[in-house]
């Protein structure tokens, strides 16, 4: 799959004229600003998030419904006199749209047969002119470098959006909503980040609803469905298996590109860290070897890992048992902790308290085969094995057991979910159990 990119942007720093709009606009909407922190995966119908990136020059948005950005440009087209959308789509096209109070002032599209930005808007677009669009951005010095990138073929089409990013000044538009959302800001240097987080009216309170999570029954009762998969036969438009094939020749291509270079870094990295590996200890404090007895530092702007792993932005920790290794898991909001157990791979991710009925859903035609409730330093806790059927996993003939420990907490159910293809592996058990129940909530 290949680079996603799509940020809204306004000429010099607007970033309270921006967020006064973005608060009106979802405010008629029926969206209210929250001061809460975002520790779940957005409720697409009742959520909506935003993060201003400014500087003096520019003021960008990046919005988390992707589907209502035109209905915000129009918000911001009602004051500022040129608004620009930059995107990339797939690492196959680039483009953008200037915009001023008249509607599209001059599109660019690398293009035209591949996406097109805004499809279900049908005013009609000028084709960007150069002189008009350096004009607009008031940068009238630079009109024969935006004709030279109008003409770039890049094997990559970012690398094309980069060189006009750079052209404008502006490199942060080509960063993401989930990039931001996950806090990967270590290349917004000098670039201001404010995230705005908007809940609809009168759902906010859902947050506090106390629902016992001892007191749920599996099975169906205490209004408790199970989830159900029906296979469908159908067949698939000749169109949409052309245009796989396509894609499938492209990347295949891509991986043939890029190989020699990975090479090359894998060559480089390891030449690196054995050149470490003989550098001698000094007291300056050079870098040296961690001792077997240490844990990997976790690479994540979320977690640290000493003797614990530790969940800054939910103020939790686990202490993974003896032969446990941390995993580089999701950085998203809701993905808490993520390690292995021998072969056993292990999440956790975080939900909302009322969605503690979803979270214990039996999956349909399988069997409960443990449900054990228990407590862990004051906090409910449940443990549930369900055994599936083999067509919950291709490639067996036989049952796949699915597990799950859950932990109430004031503000959220942290859910750990593990899988054993064939068989259980009680000694996997014993430590996956031992690390839950060292689950503590930091002060």
């Amino acid at each position: 799959m290949g680079a996603f990119y799509n940020s809204i942007c306004v000429p010099g720093n607007e970033r309270q004229q921006v967020k006064d709009s973005l608060m009106n606009w979802l405010g008629l909407k029926g969206f209210e600003p929250s001061e809460q922190p975002v520790l779940f995966d957005l409720d697409g119908e009742n959520e909506r998030c935003a993060f201003l990136v400014s500087n003096a020059r520019w003021t960008l948005v990046f919005f988390s419904k992707y589907s209502e950005e035109r209905r915000l440009i129009r918000e911001l087209q009602c004051w500022a006199p040129a608004v620009l959308y930059i995107w990339v789509q797939d690492s196959d096209v680039w483009g953008y749209d200037l915009l001023d109070r008249a509607g599209f002032a001059g599109s660019f599209n690398s293009n035209h047969r591949g996406f097109r930005s805004f499809a279900d808007d049908p005013a009609e677009r000028p084709e960007a002119d150069p002189e008009v669009v350096c004009r607009q951005l008031g940068i009238e010095d630079k009109v024969d470098g935006l004709k030279r990138i109008h003409r770039l073929n890049t094997l990559f089409s970012e690398e094309s959006c980069l060189e006009f990013c750079h052209l404008i000044d502006a490199e942060a538009a080509l960063t993401s909503y989930d990039d931001l959302e996950r806090g990967a800001t270590d290349h917004l240097e000098g670039w201001d980040v404010e995230a705005l987080h908007f809940v609809r009216t009168g759902t906010a309170v859902r947050r506090g609803e106390v629902l016992d999570l001892h007191e749920m029954n599996l099975g169906g009762h205490d209004g408790l469905a199970t989830r159900s998969f029906r296979v469908q036969r159908f067949e698939i438009p000749r169109e949409v298996l052309e245009e796989a094939e396509r894609r499938r020749r492209q990347m295949r291509l891509r991986v043939y590109l890029l190989r020699p270079l990975s090479w090359a870094a894998r060559i480089w990295r390891r030449g690196l860290e054995a050149s470490r590996r003989r550098q001698p200890e000094t007291s300056s404090g050079s870098w040296k070897m961690p001792k077997l007895s240490e844990s990997p530092r976790v690479e994540s702007s979320d977690i640290i890992e000493v003797r614990h792993l530790i969940n800054e932005r939910h103020r939790c920790r686990i202490r993974l048992a003896v032969g446990g290794e941390t995993q580089s898991g999701s950085t998203k909001p809701a993905s808490v902790f993520a390690f292995q157990i021998g072969e056993t791979a292990v999440t956790c991710t975080a939900r909302p308290r009322e969605r503690i009925r979803e979270v214990l859903q039996q999956p349909s035609q399988s069997q409960i085969l443990r449900d054990e409730k228990y407590q862990i330093g004051g906090l409910k806790a449940r443990h549930i094995v369900f055994e599936l059927p083999p067509l919950y996993l291709t490639g067996t003939t036989g049952p796949s057991y699915l597990g799950l420990h859950v932990v109430q907490t004031e503000h959220a159910l942290y859910v750990f979910l593990y899988r054993f293809p064939r068989k259980i592996h009680k000694e996997v058990e014993r430590a996956i159990r031992s690390t839950v129940r060292s689950f503590r909530l930091l002060n």
